[in-house]
């Protein structure tokens, strides 16, 4: 593994004129190879997955502005999985505004502790009130296609021996378990983290030490988004386990000074990209297995 931290930096005008638009150059999905892009966003990390047969997957939303960007970058006109991690507007974004200009096959809502949550929370409003439909992300979601498997290590189908579901908020208060994504793909392990703490972080690791997750391999991976719960960002995944690429995928706004230097140091030995200060990152990997890494 390298042994060499890489910090990228551009001028702030280029992010903020490209960030999550790529300055509006429209990509040819369908001959495109695997890839997956942390977007830049002023108040929310997107996360856009292609498939190699063409299948796209999007996690969360950003203003209605940076969804018409990235539509017309795209040329979307169907989004086949859609995901919407938290009960929070920085999370789920513009999802009206994305479902009446693209075609949505499946959307997956986060898995609440607590039905009266669920009920007050504006998207399951929003979608009961249309009789539209859709699925909750657990340990139970797997997706296999084009060569991929995604897993969910969301801890949300776990119980603790006292009959009680995990419940991760830093403010003590029952909240949604936010998913994190696992997916292999042609060898490559990526871990996918989103806004939980080091509570949960810990607790998916339990599971995984005790064969709750099928398939799943947490000894090394090849890329991980660092988690960030409450502008913090948690250290538990990069404690145990090595990447030899970590992105930290916070939102443009965010002016806590995170990473912060400690988790940072923890993470020499690994190729490390900022969103806020580079813009959009894509992670590819080609047919013949090689990876690539850029900002675009």
């Amino acid at each position: 593994m390298k042994s060499a931290k890489r910090f990228i930096s551009v001028a702030v005008a280029f992010i903020f004129l490209c960030g999550i638009s790529g300055c509006n150059k429209k990509e040819d999905d369908k001959t495109s190879p695997f890839y997956i892009e942390f977007l830049y966003a002023e108040k929310s990390q997107p996360l856009y997955i292609h498939l190699k047969d063409g299948t796209n997957i999007l996690v969360d939303l950003g203003t209605e502005k940076e969804t018409d960007l990235f539509i017309v970058r795209h040329n979307l006109k169907t989004v086949d999985y859609l995901f919407l991690t938290d009960n929070n507007i920085n999370r789920y974004g513009a999802y009206k505004h994305l479902l009446e200009n693209v075609t949505v096959n499946n959307i997956y809502l986060p898995y609440f502790t607590d039905d009266n949550i669920l009920k007050s929370y504006d998207v399951y409003q929003y979608l009961t009130e249309k009789g539209i439909s859709y699925g909750y992300t657990d340990i139970a979601f797997r997706l296999e296609k084009a060569g991929a498997s995604i897993s969910c290590l969301s801890p949300s189908a776990y119980k603790s021996p006292n009959g009680e579901y995990a419940t991760v908020s830093v403010t003590g208060q029952v909240k949604n378990i936010m998913p994190v994504f696992y997916i292999l793909y042609l060898g490559k392990r990526i871990l996918l983290s989103s806004g939980i703490d080091n509570n949960t972080e810990k607790r998916i690791l339990s599971n995984y030490s005790a064969g709750l997750y099928n398939n799943i391999d947490l000894s090394f991976v090849n890329i991980m988004r660092l988690s960030a719960c409450d502008y913090e960002v948690s250290d538990t995944f990069v404690d145990n386990v090595p990447t030899k690429i970590a992105v930290s995928h916070i939102d443009a706004s965010n002016n806590s000074g995170n990473p912060y230097t400690s988790v940072l140091q923890k993470l020499d030995q690994s190729e490390v990209y900022m969103t806020r200060n580079v813009g959009t990152v894509r992670y590819t990997v080609y047919d013949d297995g090689k990876e690539d890494i850029s900002v675009i």
